[in-house]
């Protein structure tokens, strides 16, 4: 069982570089020099995501009828699991907000003084919404330290659906801000599309890296599926439909950078798509009888998340592609 989870995290090592390939392709398809930007927004939105996904997690379990103790002991390992990515998060958040204050000041981090600091958290409004992911993450990773602390189960569960709230507020925040000068239309679309790609990754990601048996993945893996399958036709309806309000014409989609991007995302969805499809054919029914294999499922889920970070990273740059 140990052996699953460290076979699971090696390969979810693979979605860090590959969030960030996401991003540095995004910058050259778009031909624009914000590549810092581009990076810094696709960790950000990666360990927000992941952080998410281990927030909402129980949601997958709530049918489970399984040993209280091994219960309880999953419940500690994913709240200090939450503790390190949400630190990840707030520190990648301000890494990004700090990178794109010096650029606004148009002088190096290094050379960035208190009052260039200052002037972008207080009146600039990709500088506020930064302070509010931050704050959103530090609070999590705080806080997932203090129920780590509580013995009780029953408290540890009380903290689940606030702080997978905080989560999602500090991983919608950033995209809508990258779009705030769109219609209320748009913003809505932006926000339903993020929500049900964030859910998606995250508890898949979540699952590679908490769930040790096959009893658990017999639980999850069905629920999860199911769950999938709403936030895939919620990602596919919005994400044309956005693409359609900021697109002037279709030839768009050829003729500038934020086209280009759209289209490498769409390329990495499809697959994802279709990878889904295959997977509730060979993956999930065996899973559900109790005849896969903890560790193969451990492997294709991390796989699978190392893919979707692609389309994150991808995703990431386009508040910053012109």
């Amino acid at each position: 069982m140990v052996q699953t989870a460290r076979d699971a995290r090696h390969l979810l090592w693979a979605a860090v570089p590959a969030v960030i390939g996401g991003a540095v392709a995004a910058t050259l398809i778009a031909q624009h020099d914000a590549a810092t930007a581009a990076l810094t927004r696709a960790v950000t939105l990666g360990c927000g995501v992941v952080t998410l996904g281990l927030c909402a997690y129980p949601w997958l379990l709530r049918t489970e009828h399984g040993q209280r103790a091994r219960a309880a002991a999953r419940d500690v390992r994913r709240w200090r699991l939450i503790s390190v990515f949400a630190a990840a998060w707030g520190a990648a958040a301000l890494a990004g907000a700090t990178a794109s204050a010096a650029n606004l000041a148009d002088v190096t981090v290094a050379s960035l003084s208190i009052e260039d600091l200052a002037t972008y958290y207080v009146h600039i409004l990709l500088g506020r919404i930064s302070l509010l992911v931050i704050g959103c993450a530090l609070l999590l990773s705080v806080a997932a330290v203090l129920v780590c602390r509580q013995t009780s189960p029953e408290a540890r569960r009380q903290w689940d659906v606030p702080a997978a709230c905080v989560a999602l507020l500090g991983v919608l925040a950033l995209p809508l801000a990258g779009h705030a000068s769109h219609q209320a239309l748009t913003a809505i679309l932006i926000t339903a599309h993020t929500a049900a790609a964030a859910l998606w990754c995250g508890l898949l990601a979540a699952l590679a890296l908490v769930a040790r048996s096959r009893g658990e993945w017999a639980t999850a893996l069905p629920a999860f599926s199911r769950l999938a399958a709403i936030c895939i036709a919620v990602v596919a309806v919005t994400g044309i439909a956005s693409a359609a309000a900021l697109l002037e014409s279709p030839t768009a989609l050829v003729s500038t950078g934020y086209g280009q991007v759209l289209i490498g995302k769409a390329i990495v969805l499809s697959g994802l798509f279709m990878l889904g499809w295959w997977w509730r054919q060979v993956w999930v029914g065996a899973a559900r009888n109790h005849r896969g294999d903890a560790n193969v499922s451990a492997r294709r889920a991390a796989t699978e998340v190392a893919i979707m970070a692609i389309a994150f990273g991808l995703a990431a740059s386009l508040a910053t592609t012109p």
